[in-house]
């Protein structure tokens, strides 16, 4: 027999302590949010980044990136210029 069953066989164990189910049955309609605050605290003690902080770092990182991509763009049309034949008026 299943865990139910034998609890209400045995006049020991009755019914008083009900599993896990029971007790979430009879839980107050609150537990959800005592669950969030509680979910809550412990990433706040975590430290740990939110969503939006993730979000900030990215866009700060696209940023970044399209910089580098600028200089290097930059930096291969100075390259690919070439060099003024100031040298070659002083064979001359």
């Amino acid at each position: 027999p299943d865990a139910d069953a034998r609890r209400a066989s045995d006049p020991a164990r009755g019914s008083q302590k009900p599993g896990l189910g029971g007790w979430i049955h009879q839980a107050s309609p609150d537990i959800e949010g005592l669950v969030q605050n509680a979910v809550e605290r412990v990433f706040r003690l975590l430290d740990l980044p939110r969503r939006t902080d993730i979000k900030t770092l990215n866009q700060n990182l696209e940023r970044v990136a399209e910089a580098v991509e600028t200089l290097q763009k930059m930096f291969e049309r100075r390259d690919a210029v070439p060099e003024d034949d100031s040298s070659a008026d002083l064979d001359a």
